[in-house]
């Protein structure tokens, strides 16, 4: 069973974040993203602009 993940802020260290998780596939997903700037958003995910709504909306397993 993977772990779902959902990363909230998608400044300068995210970018790493993302790079990292593509290497841990097998363990883990990214299932949602958040920025309070929507232009941030990738198309491979669900993006929202606020992270209630993402917390509330997606089942996940943990936040970073």
């Amino acid at each position: 069973m993977k772990i779902k993940i959902g990363i909230i802020g998608l400044g300068h260290v995210a970018k790493y974040q993302l790079e990292a998780f593509k290497h841990l596939k097998e363990k883990f997903d990214i299932y949602a993203l958040c920025d309070i700037d929507i232009k941030k958003g990738k198309k491979n995910y669900p993006f929202y602009s606020d992270y209630k709504k993402m917390l509330s909306h997606e089942n996940l397993d943990a936040v970073l």
